[in-house]
């Protein structure tokens, strides 16, 4: 049974974000991506510095934490790891409720999309001022 309720943030101007994004994934970095949410949906405390799949982010980008996960790929004759992250955000008054902003590639210290993070935090800003709505990942996601 889920202890987190993980919901998609659909903007009045962009739709639903993570469906966008997901719609320009590849399939095995939406079924890794899954596969982590419903991992994460079922452990209680996200924080825990040992949890490799989550990171509460600092700095600028306060307020914000990471989905992470990786994908490896055959490039040519090479494995290649390529690292993912989801941003998003726990708001109260709903404990353990993570609200999903936006997706990246991270390869070094540079995001894919280069404005990911900035565009978390404007989303951020327009969910805490009640613009655009939240759905559930898990039922709306797959219609």
């Amino acid at each position: 049974m889920p202890v987190w309720h993980v919901v998609d943030y659909v903007s009045d101007e962009e739709g639903n974000l993570i469906r966008n994004w997901c719609a320009t994934q590849d399939h095995a970095v939406v079924a890794r991506f899954e596969a982590t949410l419903i991992t994460l949906a079922g452990i209680e405390v996200w924080d825990d510095p040992e949890l490799e799949q989550f990171k509460v982010l600092t700095g600028p980008h306060v307020g914000l934490g990471e989905i992470r996960f990786e994908v490896e790929q055959q490039v040519g004759t090479k494995r290649k790891k390529r690292k993912f992250r989801m941003l998003g955000i726990w708001p109260p008054p709903i404990e353990r409720e993570f609200v999903m902003l936006g997706g990246l590639e991270k390869s070094g210290r540079s995001p894919t999309p280069t404005n990911a993070f900035e565009l978390a935090m404007k989303y951020k800003a327009d969910f805490e001022r009640d613009e655009g709505r939240t759905c559930d990942h898990f039922e709306d996601h797959f219609e």
